[in-house]
């Protein structure tokens, strides 16, 4: 074989991966019909599809967690009823796709972060493209620093924590914080309470002290 016609070949297959690549980026357009909580999405397409969509790069608050209800309404303002686009093809899981959720030129998946109602999800930030891990995690900062949204909790529990068990209460169990979630001071006598029933403080470092394994 012609080592140049060899080689012409192989950057036009190049460049047919990489436009495929680039056409899938935007990957759904419709209308926001449903907000499930203050990361997840369902939108109707043109044939009247439903699409579950995850935002992308970012972890806000559960429905059930504190400021969970604010971080749902924050993105209902940004989307519902609206016509979004996005961008991402991952399916998750859950079946989910997971992406980026534009709305008249509005990244509402940074807007959360920015308003406080959603944390830059770093576990999964290496699948964000560089310009945008950058904006999402120079948000969490800004954010953190002005105390917006759940940040006005100095030590707010992450959803990934809320969800393997670990959210606050009283040590008879028989309330939950809700706006002051985080507050479980080993020396100031409170406690944490996990879903599997486990109890603990924070201490001065923010190391758990197990109370009852």
């Amino acid at each position: 074989m012609n080592p140049v016609r060899s080689v012409s070949h192989i950057k036009l297959v190049a460049l047919f991966i990489s436009a495929l690549l680039t056409s899938s980026a935007i990957a759904l357009e419709g209308r926001v019909v449903g907000v499930s909580d203050g990361d997840t999405i369902t939108l109707l397409d043109a044939s009247r599809t439903q699409h579950k969509i995850r935002l992308a790069g970012i972890d806000a608050p559960e429905s059930g967690q504190a400021f969970g209800n604010r971080a749902k309404q924050a993105l209902s303002d940004c989307v519902f009823g609206q016509t979004a686009t996005t961008e991402g093809s991952k399916i998750d899981k859950y079946g989910r796709t997971v992406a980026k959720v534009i709305v008249g030129g509005v990244d509402c998946n940074l807007r959360q972060i920015e308003l406080g109602f959603a944390w830059h999800y770093k576990k999964y930030e290496n699948e964000q493209a560089p310009l945008d891990r950058r904006a999402y995690a120079s948000a969490e900062k800004v954010a953190r620093a002005a105390r917006a949204g759940l940040w006005v909790d100095p030590r707010p529990t992450s959803p990934w924590d809320w969800r393997n068990g670990d959210t606050v209460g009283t040590q008879r169990g028989d309330a939950l914080a809700k706006e002051t979630t985080g507050q479980c001071d080993c020396n100031a006598g409170l406690t944490c309470i996990g879903k599997r029933g486990g109890i603990y403080c924070l201490t001065s470092d923010g190391t758990k002290r197990y109370v009852r394994p």
